[in-house]
């Protein structure tokens, strides 16, 4: 796998969080709060709060990794790995809920990979479909110089 240059691990924001639990909460309620004729329906809540739980665990962490030949990054299981080849350039960006929001979804052409906002990282791939991704990072200055061959 090679050296390791640059690894963070990233907590989700607080309000991402807190709208998954609320969903695992409300769930919760209903199911527990139905009436006879509606328990097949409770069950289906319970087991959407089971599923808002789990979502709400595995998303909880990001990782950023750099070796020497590739670059990973992901929510727990959910994990791009790419070869440090493919990126033509990065740059530092701002996220924020209204722009790139937090997650894992498509904006403006790129994959945004956001664990909170505030800094991050835009990568631009040499391919250009897509045209590249965005990472939230606490370290966007080193992270980009790695990936631009800066240091």
């Amino acid at each position: 796998m090679g050296k390791v240059r640059f690894r963070e691990q990233q907590h989700t924001e607080t309000l991402a969080m807190a709208v998954v639990a609320f969903v695992a909460v409300v769930e919760g309620y209903m199911a527990c709060n139905t009436w006879n004729l509606l328990r097949p329906i409770g069950i289906m809540h319970a087991l959407m709060a089971a599923v808002a739980f789990v979502i709400a665990i595995l998303l909880s962490r990001f990782t950023i990794t750099v070796t020497e030949t590739h670059l990973t990054f992901g929510f727990g299981p959910f994990r791009k790995r790419m070869p440090l080849a493919d990126v033509r350039r990065a740059h530092m960006v701002e996220c924020s809920l209204r722009t790139t929001g937090v997650g894992i979804h498509y904006v403006a052409g790129y994959w945004a990979w956001v664990a909170r906002t505030g800094p991050a990282v835009q990568i631009i791939l040499k391919s250009g479909k897509p045209l590249g991704f965005i990472i939230s990072t606490s370290r966007p200055r080193d992270l980009s110089a790695i990936l631009n061959n800066e240091t």
